[in-house]
């Protein structure tokens, strides 16, 4: 019986369909994480969280935050945008506009924060491993 059972999960492999869903479920999980959506981004800017909006970071950052502009490396961006954090809490993300163009992506929006609305401009660009924040800049709404 054991050797009957092997023989018909060895023909089960072989239907094209069970291939193919089993290839969707072991490459799935790191599609998911490679590509942010603009509601994984929005959920982490009201969350308030610089380690989630981190983890999408290029390894080189152009980071605008208010006055302060620079281009940083992943983990100076995320310090710094973690400092913004806790200096004007948020309390909501709101995504006004979406765009895609070529390799680009723009996500623009309104972040609600406890000193005010800021308006937020970011910018992904594909890389190898999925698309990655390259800009982001968060302004004095006009």
């Amino acid at each position: 019986m054991e050797r009957r059972v092997a023989i018909g999960f060895r023909r089960a492999l072989h239907a094209p369909y069970l291939r193919c869903l089993l290839l969707l479920l072991f490459f799935s999980p790191g599609m998911l994480l490679a590509r942010p959506t603009a509601r994984d981004i929005a959920s982490a800017l009201t969350a308030g969280s610089a380690d989630q909006v981190a983890q999408w970071f290029s390894g080189r950052v152009d980071l605008t935050l208010l006055d302060e502009q620079g281009v940083y490396p992943a983990s100076q961006a995320r310090a710094k945008l973690s400092a913004f954090f806790s200096a004007h809490r948020p309390q909501g993300f709101e995504v006004a506009f979406t765009n895609s163009r070529g390799e680009r992506v723009f996500i623009i929006g309104n972040l609600r924060t406890s000193t005010g609305t800021y308006r937020v401009n970011i910018f992904l660009q594909a890389k190898g491993d999925g698309e990655r924040i390259t800009q982001l800049q968060i302004c004095e709404s006009s």
